[in-house]
C-alpha cells in the first residue's frame, strides 16, 4: 500500500522546529538598505531562502499591542492588550494596569498552543509573557521595555567632574586620595591613588521594585609607571577587575540588603576615561539586577548565571528612559550602547545554544529591543525637515543604526547556527515600525473649549487637576483613546446614556477643530467612533469610546497625565513645536495609522519567514496583516488552528 503524501507532508510539519526572533521596533528601511549593501549577509541569506514581506500592526502600533498580536494571531480588541496599559470596565478611568503581564490578555499565547502539542518551548524576554502560562517549557524574564521586576538599579557613573545630560542624573562624585593598599601599591610605580566605591548604590529614580538598604563598598584603585593607565577593582584584598581605558570587567555578583531582603546582584563596569594625571576618571556602571526569580523553572537559574550570564532585561538600550545619560559622562559617541548591545546579543545567542543541548528545545521565542532605543533617540536626525538635523549628527546616527543592524545580524546568525534549516521554521518579525516627530499636540485647549473637560486649581501641588462634575469626557495618550464620563458606567460620571452620542459627535468635532499655528493643518489623520473602527481590530470594553490618531510628525509624546496638567502645558497651545517642549525622543510610533509613512519611514513592520514548505525568494508588495503570522507559524508546523484566531494563513508564501 502505497503511503500517502499528504499525511507523510503532514508529519514531516509537525516535526519541524520553531526558531521565533522578535526585533522590536525593526525598520524596514534599514533591513532592506543594510541587507542591500552587503552589511546582514544572514539576513539577507534568509531572505533568499524564504519570504520577506511588510505586516500592518494592529492599532495601537506599540510594543504590548503588538507582541500579543504576534503570538496570539488576534487584533487588539480581541486579546486586549491596548497599549502600555489597559481600562476595565467598573473601574475609575484614571484605574489603569500594565499590559506588560501575561494575566492582562484575553486569549492563549502561541506558546501555549504549541505546548499542548507536546512542543518543549523557550520564550525569552518576551514583554507579554510574564507569568508564566506554560508549565513544561521554560520562560525567561518577560515585561519589557524597562518593565522587568528584577531590575535594582539603572545605570549610574563614578567620576571625578561632575557631568550630566538634561534628562539624566549628575555623575556620582569620585574622590580619590593617595593609596596605601598594598595591592595597589604592588601594582603601580608611580604613587596609586585610591576611592571608596558603592557599585550597588541606588539613585532616587531607581527605588520602583526594590530598595536597596546596605550595599558593599569597592576600592577603585587608579595605577601606572610613568603615568596613570589602569583600574583596578578591589574587594577587600580580592581583585575583582584591572581595567585599562574602554575596559569591562566581568560580571560582578555579590550580596546587597534591599527591603525584600538579601538579593544576589549582577552588575558590569568599564573603565570609560582615565587621564595620565589621574585628575578625570570616569567609571560607568550598568544596571543591575537581581540574578533570581526570573526563570520560570528556578532550578535553571543558577545553571544559566553560570554558564550563559544573569538575565538583564534592557541591557541592549541602556538610559532608554532618559537622554542616554552615559553619553554626556562618556562622551564617547554611542560606543558604550554599541557594546552593550553585543553583549545582550551574545547572551542570546549562549542561552539559545545552552538551552537546545541541555533541553533540546522543539521552539525558541525571543524579543530583543534596540532597535526600538535607537529610533526613539536617533531617528529624527535621518530626516531633513526635523528641527534636531544636521549633516553631523546624520552621520553619527547613520553609523550607529549601521553597527546596530550589523549586531542583529550577527545575533541572527549566532541563533540559526544551531539549528537544522531544512527543519525549523525561522520567523523574524518586529511589532511596528516607527517615525520621525518633532511636533507635540495638545488635546486640552479645544476639549475645554468645546466644554467636555474641565479643571481646577490645586493651590497645594501647583496644578490643574480634573473636575469630574464638569468633564464629559477624558483622554488617554497610550492608547489614543477618549473615553465619555458616563454616569452608568463610572462613580465619578456626569453624561446620561441617552447624551452619549452627543458628547461622542462633539469629541470628534474638537480634535477635528486643532490647528497647526505654523501651518494651518489639521494634526488628526483619523478620529472616529468606536463602532467605526472594526476594520481596525478596535471593540470590545477595554477600548475607548472614540479612536483617534495623528499625523506624521505629530505625537503627543510629552503630554503628562490628564488628570493632573502642569500650567505650561496648558501654555503651549494645541500644537507645540519641540524648541517649546524639548525631548530626547526623536522617533515615535503609537498613535499613528498602521500604513502611516513620512519620507522613508513607516509603522509598517518587516517579516521574514523561512524554512520548510515555504516559498525561496518571494517578496509580496503589498502588506499583510500581523494577525496572519501567528495562523501561519501553526500551518507551518502542521497544528491546528484555534477557532478564535482571526489572522489568516497567509498561502501565497507556501511553497
Amino acid at each position: 500500500m502505497t503511503a500517502n503524501p499528504y499525511i507523510i507532508k503532514v508529519i514531516l510539519k509537525a516535526m519541524s522546529k520553531l526558531l521565533f526572533i522578535g526585533l522590536d521596533s525593526a525598520l524596514t528601511y534599514f533591513i532592506e538598505t543594510f541587507t542591500r549593501r552587503g552589511l546582514m549577509p544572514k539576513t539577507a541569506e534568509l531572505i533568499e531562502k524564504g519570504c520577506y514581506l511588510k505586516t500592518l500592526p494592529s492599532p495601537p502600533t506599540d510594543t504590548p499591542t503588538n507582541w500579543a498580536t504576534l503570538m496570539t494571531g488576534c487584533w487588539a480588541g480581541t486579546h486586549g492588550l491596548t497599549s502600555f496599559s489597559v481600562h476595565l470596565p467598573g473601574d475609575p478611568l484614571t484605574k489603569r494596569y500594565s499590559t506588560l503581564n501575561s494575566r492582562m490578555c484575553q486569549v492563549k499565547f502561541l506558546w501555549d498552543i504549541l505546548e499542548e502539542h507536546g512542543l518543549k518551548t523557550i520564550v525569552v524576554n518576551y514583554p507579554v509573557a510574564w507569568p508564566p502560562t506554560i508549565e513544561k517549557g521554560i520562560v525567561i524574564g518577560g515585561p519589557a521595555p524597562l518593565g522587568s521586576p528584577w531590575r535594582i538599579g539603572f545605570s549610574k557613573c563614578f567620576s571625578t567632574k561632575t557631568l550630566k545630560g538634561k534628562y539624566s542624573p549628575s555623575t556620582l562624585r569620585l574622590e580619590l586620595r593617595k593609596s596605601n593598599n598594598p595591592i595597589l601599591k604592588e601594582k603601580s610605580v608611580i604613587e596609586p591613588l585610591e576611592a571608596e566605591v558603592k557599585l550597588f548604590s541606588q539613585l532616587n529614580r531607581d527605588v520602583r521594585h526594590y530598595k536597596v538598604l546596605n550595599s558593599p563598598t569597592y576600592i577603585l584603585g587608579i595605577v601606572g609607571e610613568k603615568e596613570y593607565r589602569k583600574a583596578i577593582l578591589l574587594k577587600g584584598e580580592k581583585v575583582l577587575a584591572e581595567l585599562g581605558v574602554g575596559e569591562w570587567s566581568p560580571w560582578i555578583i555579590d550580596n546587597i540588603t534591599t527591603d525584600k531582603g538579601v538579593v544576589r546582584a549582577a552588575i558590569r563596569v568599564k573603565l570609560a576615561k582615565l587621564t595620565s594625571d589621574g585628575r578625570d576618571v570616569r567609571l560607568y556602571c550598568t544596571d543591575f539586577y537581581d540574578t533570581r526569580g526570573w526563570c520560570s523553572r528556578s532550578e535553571l537559574t543558577e545553571e544559566i548565571v553560570e554558564n550563559v550570564g544573569p538575565y538583564t532585561e534592557g541591557f541592549e538600550h541602556p538610559g532608554m528612559h532618559e537622554d542616554l545619560g552615559y553619553i554626556s559622562w562618556l562622551e564617547d559617541d554611542y560606543k558604550t550602547l554599541l557594546e552593550q548591545a553585543e553583549m545582550q546579543a551574545r547572551w542570546f545567542v549562549n542561552l539559545a545554544k545552552y538551552l537546545l543541548e541541555k533541553e533540546k528545545w522543539d521552539a525558541f521565542i525571543m524579543h530583543y529591543h534596540l532597535p526600538d532605543g535607537l529610533n526613539h533617540w536617533l531617528l529624527g536626525y535621518l530626516h531633513k525637515d526635523h528641527p534636531a538635523y544636521s549633516e553631523e549628527k546624520y552621520r553619527i546616527a547613520f553609523k550607529v543604526y549601521s553597527e546596530g543592524y550589523q549586531i542583529i545580524d550577527k545575533m541572527i546568525s549566532g541563533l540559526v547556527s544551531p539549528v537544522d534549516s531544512e527543519d525549523t521554521i525561522i520567523v523574524i518579525a518586529s511589532d511596528h515600525g516607527s517615525m520621525p516627530h518633532w511636533k507635540f499636540v495638545n488635546l486640552i485647549p479645544k476639549l475645554v473649549e468645546y466644554g467636555l473637560i474641565a479643571y481646577k486649581w490645586d493651590p497645594e501641588e501647583k496644578v490643574f487637576e480634573i473636575d469630574w462634575s464638569r468633564s464629559k469626557v477624558f483622554p488617554y495618550f497610550e492608547p489614543s483613546y477618549i473615553w465619555v464620563n458616563l454616569k452608568s458606567r463610572y462613580p465619578h460620571g456626569i453624561v446620561e446614556d441617552e447624551d452619549y452620542d452627543e458628547v461622542v459627535e462633539k469629541t470628534i468635532e474638537a480634535l477635528y477643530s486643532i490647528r497647526d499655528p505654523e501651518t494651518g493643518e489639521c494634526p488628526i489623520a483619523l478620529a472616529l467612533r468606536k463602532e467605526d473602527a472594526i476594520y481596525l481590530g478596535q471593540w470590545g470594553d477595554r477600548v475607548g469610546d472614540v479612536i483617534f490618531f495623528l499625523k506624521p510628525s505629530y505625537s503627543c509624546w510629552n503630554t503628562p497625565r490628564f488628570d493632573k496638567i502642569d500650567p505650561s502645558v496648558l501654555a503651549l497651545g494645541d500644537v507645540a513645536p519641540v524648541r517649546d517642549k524639548p525631548t530626547n525622543v526623536t522617533g515615535y510610533h503609537s498613535t499613528y495609522l498602521p500604513n502611516a509613512r513620512i519620507g522613508n519611514f513607516e509603522i509598517t513592520a518587516p517579516l521574514i519567514i523561512a524554512g520548510p514548505g515555504v516559498k525561496k525568494r518571494y517578496k509580496r508588495e503589498k502588506p499583510v496583516y500581523m494577525v496572519d503570522i501567528a495562523p501561519t507559524i501553526l500551518h507551518l508546523l502542521g497544528l491546528e488552528i484555534p477557532e478564535y484566531i482571526e489572522g489568516r494563513v497567509l498561502r501565497e508564501i507556501l511553497a
